[in-house]
Order: C-alpha cells, then structure tokens, then sequence
C-alpha cells in the first residue's frame, strides 16, 4: 500500500515534456501589469505649493471674479422681490442674503475656508525660516484656525448661538438686539491677531494693505449691522452689511493668496536676488545722477569716513595717508654714529680678521653694537668695511 502511494507521488512529480514539473494543483503565474503611466507617480505630481498662482495677473483674476460674484448677488437681492412674486410661497432662499441657506453664506463660508488653507500653507514654509528665532511663524496657524472658525460660522451661525448665550447669562441684550456680544467677541481676537499678522505681512506691501482693506470691510459691514448710520434701512441697510462682509471675505483670500505667493518666493531666494539687482541698480543711478565731488586735500579726504549702510549703523573710516619710508642708512651714517658714542671700550680684544661678523659684533662696544645691527637691517657689511669700521674703533681719541 505504501509503495502505491509512494509510486502515484513520483507520477505526479514528473517533468513534463517542457521541461516544468506537473503537481496535482497546478500554480498559475500572473505577472503584475501596471495600468498607469509614470506619470501618476509620486515625484510628478503637482505639490501643494504648486496650486499658489505665482504671477499677478492670475491674482488678479480671481479677485476680480470674486467681486463679479459679491456685485451680481447684491444685485440679484435687490430684485428679490420681483422674482419672489412668481413663487408659490413667495421666497426665494437662495438669493436672500438674510437666509442662513444662501448663495451669498455659501460664498463666505468657501471664501473664509479657502484662506484658511492658504494661511495652513504659508504657515508650513514660514516654520522653516532659518533667522525665526522667536517662532513668529506660529501666527499662521492661528490665522487659519481663525479663518476655519469663521467659516464654520458663516454656514452653522455660531455667532447667533453665542449671542443668545451671552444675553441669557448677563440678563441683558447690550446694544441693539445683542449682537455686541459676539462684535466684541470678534473684535477682540482681530485686534490681537490682526495686528500681530500685520506686523507678519508688513514685508509685503501689497498683502498688507489688502489686509488693512479687508478689516475694514467688516468694520463697515459691523457698523451697517448695529445701525450706526440711520439713512440705511431696510433692504439697503441688509445689502450693505452682507456685501460689505462678502467683500472683506474676498479681500481676505486675496491678502493670503498674494502672501503666499511672497513667502513661496522668498523661500526660493528669487525675492532676495531682485532685491539686491534693485538696490545696486538703484545705487549707480544716484551715483551718476550726483556730481562727483573731489577732496580739497589729502587730510581732509582720509578723515571724513565712508558709510556703508543707510542706516549709519556701520562706518568704515577711508584710508589714511601712507607714512613715509625711512632713509636708508649708508657707510657714513654707522661711521658718524660709532665717533658719537658716550664712552667705548678703549682695550678690547678682537677676533682675527677671518672670523665670523656675528663673533666680532659680540666683541663690539654697545654704541657700535647697535649701529651696527640696524645697518645690518639694511645692508650687510662686507669685509673690507668691517676691517675700517674695527681700525677706526680701536684707534685712541684725542683726550683719553
């Protein structure tokens, strides 16, 4: 029985005639086959810095479009009342800048969601600035959870809930219907955010005024809402207030959109190099513009010292005139300063005229000595000069 079994396995585990053995369960080989090109792959893939417009007028595009949007809503609430006439239940939500379902709120809640994630972007470049020592970069994230947080608001109508809360709590309304709960609520947070983010996108003119502009869309939109000025009521008075907030909602966006196009930039060193081809065009047109002016002497010319920063920080003082060159010592002058010697030695022994100079100006008196090591300064004695120097040294002086 065994040897049967044994017989049918070494049947089943023959080669075939291809040369591949055959078992009981033959194995199918797939081969896996891509259905994408390349491509689809991970390094070609647009990143998400890649979908901030880098050119102005793309920018300016779509500011334009989003004030076509804020100006054809305005317009079509101003014809509510026609259109609202042929309904059945003689509304028309979606155009009422009232309604809490609206175009006009879905447009601000977008808009505001939007410049959150822009905010999100500049904050993860901003977050590897080498020379940001403080972490000033942290302002973008709370930027965008602010913008995150008003959008969610322009849909779910938080700030009436916090109204109601407030008043319930505090036992009064406050100025008007109670809407100054939330203003101050709000309004607390823009002035410290808002002035530190300012500070932030000072580097960037365009992004900070756009900034200032839209701030002061929703002051407007706040004082239309609390009825600071009496001549708007009724359907201009709400128009007002929804198209002034639609329009800081944009103004807003396209504040982050061109700072983030600024920090994108700047992170690319392609700011810093215009910059400097600025300055340095900017600094050799003054220079030919100027007449050049000639120092009247030498003196006046070495103190007046040369700035190098426009702010003064940091002078360099020009360079000063070069001392003279001092006179060359001859013969003449060692000879003339070894007689004026205070008192030499009168019996010195000598070395024999074959030694070295370096043993016989050991032997030398200290006058001689010393002129003779700054005459060797200058120039080495020969032979025949040191033997005079030694004759005229040795030689008595009248009166000793």
């Amino acid at each position: 029985m065994t040897e049967e079994v044994m017989g049918s396995s070494a049947a089943m585990a023959e080669p075939s005639s291809d040369g591949a053995s055959v078992t009981g369960s033959r194995r199918r080989t797939t081969k896996n086959a891509r259905s994408y090109g390349d491509d689809v792959l991970t390094d070609r893939q647009p990143r998400i810095t890649d979908l901030v417009p880098r050119r102005y007028s793309i920018l300016f595009v779509g500011l334009f479009a989003g004030l076509t949007v804020v100006a054809g809503l305005e317009a079509a609430y101003l014809y509510l009342p026609q259109w609202a006439a042929v309904t059945s239940d003689g509304q028309l939500a979606a155009v009422d800048l009232e309604a809490e379902g609206s175009l006009a709120n879905w447009f601000s809640s977008m808009t505001l969601a939007l410049a959150a994630v822009v905010a999100a972007i500049i904050f993860s470049l901003r977050r590897h600035r080498q020379d940001d020592y403080h972490g000033r970069y942290r302002v973008w994230l709370w930027a965008a959870l602010l913008w995150m947080t008003m959008s969610v608001d322009e849909s779910a109508s938080l700030h009436e809930g916090f109204k109601e809360l407030a008043s319930h709590f505090s036992g009064q309304r406050g100025y008007g219907d109670g809407s100054i709960w939330w203003i101050a609520g709000y309004g607390l947070v823009f002035a410290a955010l808002g002035t530190r983010l300012f500070l932030e996108m000072r580097c960037c003119r365009l992004s900070s005024t756009a900034l200032v502009a839209g701030v002061g869309c929703y002051v407007a939109a706040v004082a239309a809402k609390i009825g600071v000025v009496p001549e708007l009521h009724g359907t201009y008075a709400v128009m007002a207030e929804e198209g002034c907030e639609m329009l800081g909602n944009v103004l807003l966006l396209f504040s982050m959109a061109t700072h983030a196009r600024y920090t994108i930039l700047d992170a690319q060193g392609a700011l810093s190099t215009k910059a400097k081809k600025a300055a340095k065009a900017k600094s050799e047109k003054d220079a030919a513009a100027e007449p050049r002016k000639e120092p009247s002497s030498k003196s006046q010319a070495a103190a007046e010292p040369v700035k190098r920063s426009w702010f003064g920080g940091t002078t360099v003082d020009a360079a000063h005139a070069a001392p003279p060159a001092p006179a060359a010592k001859t013969l003449e002058s060692s000879k003339a300063g070894g007689k004026s010697a205070s008192k030499p030695a009168a019996h010195r022994a000598t070395a024999d005229e074959g030694g070295s100079a370096t043993r016989t100006a050991r032997k030398q008196p200290a006058g001689s000595a010393e002129d003779d090591d700054d005459f060797e300064t200058d120039r080495r004695l020969s032979k025949a000069e040191r033997k005079a120097l030694r004759r005229q040294q040795d030689r008595p002086r009248p009166g000793e």
